[in-house]
């Protein structure tokens, strides 16, 4: 049974949706968190499925400046019953999430946050259960005094080939040995506050905050990720979620 906010010791759970990227690869007349299928937005799907979980007391939305007003409509269409705020995000995933947890975590917030989710608006599909199990799995860890991270995952289904600056094959990975990382990660919120820091002070930047963690050497588990948690990057991503929509309209 997860625990409401006001029971919990150990801080509130805040999930940060990053939804800034402009989506170019998805040949879409607007940024792709914002582009529709079916009844909502990529955006707005995932709101849903974070709203239903029990485990999340927060929602944090990291969009460009110019679709901020946009998000916070999108996001009050839906009458969500979790607490939601919008923050305009930076030129690079890495600087939204940055900013995202520098509010956070800033010295006079009312409330501690114990555990951060980080979320990508694009993986719109993900079941809200998913958000449950990876919480549980972070907070296990840090009962245990474990600094590590949690990631889904899934087994890697292609046979996977490394290649020069020529595409000229190099060799090939196991690949029973190989994930396929989806999000939302969890962590710690003060270790990821910390790594975040370290990581601007040092001018590195990664599209996974689980990377920075293995950066700085330190631990990342893992949970069975969902093949629904894919990332909507392409046209032909699109036409699959269009399915999946249309399912969900159905059902």
């Amino acid at each position: 049974m997860v625990e409401s906010a006001s029971s919990r010791k150990d801080g509130k759970v805040v999930a940060i949706v990053a939804a800034a990227g402009a989506g170019h690869r998805l040949g879409a007349d607007r940024p792709k968190a914002f582009v529709r299928v079916g009844d909502y937005t990529l955006l707005q799907h995932t709101l849903r499925r974070i709203d239903a979980s029990t485990a999340v007391d927060e929602i944090i939305i990291m969009a460009s400046f110019e679709m901020c007003a946009t998000a916070q409509e999108q996001a009050r269409e839906l009458s969500l019953s979790t607490p939601m705020r919008v923050f305009p995000g930076g030129v690079l995933r890495s600087d939204s999430i940055y900013e995202g947890l520098k509010y956070l975590m800033r010295d006079d917030a009312d409330e501690t946050v114990g555990i951060v989710l980080i979320h990508d608006a694009a993986r719109c599909f993900a079941p809200t259960e998913l958000f449950t199990e990876v919480t549980e799995k972070v907070r296990a860890l840090m009962a245990e005094d474990i600094a590590a991270g949690v990631i889904p995952v899934l087994p890697m289904v292609d046979t996977v080939k490394m290649v020069d600056s020529a595409d000229n094959v190099l060799g090939t990975p196991d690949r029973t040995r190989l994930r396929r990382v989806q999000t939302p990660q969890g962590f710690d919120a003060k270790l990821l506050w910390t790594v975040h820091q370290a990581a601007k002070d040092e001018e590195l930047t990664t599209t996974d905050d689980a990377t920075l963690l293995e950066k700085y050497q330190l631990g990342v588990a893992t949970v069975p990720g969902s093949e629904e948690a894919f990332k909507i990057t392409t046209p032909t991503d699109l036409r699959l979620a269009q399915l999946l929509a249309d399912e969900e309209c159905e059902g």
